[in-house]
């Protein structure tokens, strides 16, 4: 089951985009935002990146550093959305 914010997060998230750029299209508040990701990468819903191109990054690493990562849906997290 998703909260209504991990919702939105990951409708935004059908192509790359980065965090400044997801909060301003979600507008909620930056912790709710920050709890709803890691949510969704801790269950593999959402990959998180420092450069757009770049390789997923580990969950340590993204806790410290999230507002200068860009963030994409992964395929499951598509077909959680999608209710598959």
């Amino acid at each position: 089951m998703m909260s209504d914010i991990e919702n939105e997060i990951l409708e935004e998230l059908f192509f790359v985009i980065s965090y400044n750029e997801l909060l301003e299209e979600v507008g909620c508040a930056e912790r709710d935002l920050e709890q709803g990701l890691l949510s969704l990468i801790q269950r593999e819903w959402v990959k998180a990146f420092s450069e757009i191109d770049g390789e997923p990054l580990e969950i340590a690493y993204i806790e410290d550093h999230m507002k200068t990562l860009y963030f994409l849906a992964s395929k499951q997290g598509m077909l959680a959305l999608h209710g598959h």
